[in-house]
């Protein structure tokens, strides 16, 4: 049980007493369904969670990519969604609430993935400061 305690305060979003304290919590990775403490948990990525994992998913890309590469980089943590799935779930709504994604009839899915940094500038491993 231990684990899972762990598991839920490393991962989960902070349960708060106060509305208003809810949303100091953004890099969170599970949530509560609903405001109900018997309510379950359900995998649903904060702001920032969300920010790393399209920074980490295009960090060596160099540019906008497919939906698909953000869910098969999701995938490498057990986080499974179709790209078909992302524009109608949570994940497509925080997308386009961080303006993370712009909608393209040519992309296979439909979406395209932004970068969320410009890296062109990042120093890399290795560089010379």
């Amino acid at each position: 049980m231990n684990m899972l305690e762990f598991i839920r305060h490393a991962a989960g979003q902070r349960q708060t007493a106060q509305e208003v304290m809810r949303g100091y919590d953004q890099g969170y990775c599970i949530r509560k369904r609903s405001n109900d403490p018997r309510s379950r948990w359900i995998v649903a990525m904060g702001p920032v969670a969300v920010i790393a994992m399209a920074h980490c998913c295009l960090f060596e890309t160099g540019g906008a990519r497919s939906v698909h590469r953000l869910c098969e980089h999701l995938a490498r943590y057990g986080i499974v969604i179709g790209s078909d799935e992302v524009a109608s779930s949570d994940l497509g709504h925080q997308l386009r609430l961080l303006s993370l994604v712009l909608d393209s009839p040519d992309a296979e899915s439909g979406m395209l993935v932004l970068p969320p940094f410009d890296t062109r500038a990042a120093a890399r491993p290795g560089d010379r400061a």
